[in-house]
């Protein structure tokens, strides 16, 4: 099993576009995600942009957020909590906004984290790319 931190960006990615290969991704048995709540606060966030982008309604939009998140595992801050400070140092001249990505990845086991933001290659941390998993998952 390939276990990744999954980025913000690929969930916004899976929910515009419905034939993404993201979303065959995060609904793989072969594939475990983790993910910080504050994913949850950037879609938010981000959610006018992504129903004009996808042409989705916003039941659609929850609906489908719900759908390509059933087995991604949503980490709340407390179960990281402890890595921020050293996750913080280690973005606060790449992205610090980030901070709560490579704090997860310091705290549970995984190969890497999902997204295409070259910066996390400055924290330290392998970064899979959509070519890099299906190469992946075509050898194992």
């Amino acid at each position: 099993m390939l276990v990744l931190i999954l980025n913000s960006n690929r969930v916004i990615s899976a929910l515009i576009n419905k034939n993404s290969i993201i979303r065959d991704f995060l609904l793989s048995d072969r594939l475990q995600f983790y993910c910080p709540e504050y994913t949850l606060e950037e879609i938010e966030k981000y959610k006018a942009t992504i129903l004009e982008k996808s042409n989705l309604t916003e039941m659609e939009f929850y609906f489908t957020l719900s759908y390509i998140l059933q087995r991604v595992e949503i980490v709340s801050k407390g179960g990281f909590a402890s890595k921020l400070p050293e996750a913080e140092s280690i973005m606060k001249t790449i992205d610090p906004k980030d901070a709560p990505f490579v704090a997860l990845s310091l705290s549970v086991s995984n190969q890497g984290i999902f997204s295409n933001d070259p910066h996390f290659d400055q924290a330290g941390l392998k970064r899979w790319s959509v070519e890099d998993i299906m190469k992946w998952l075509e050898e194992n």
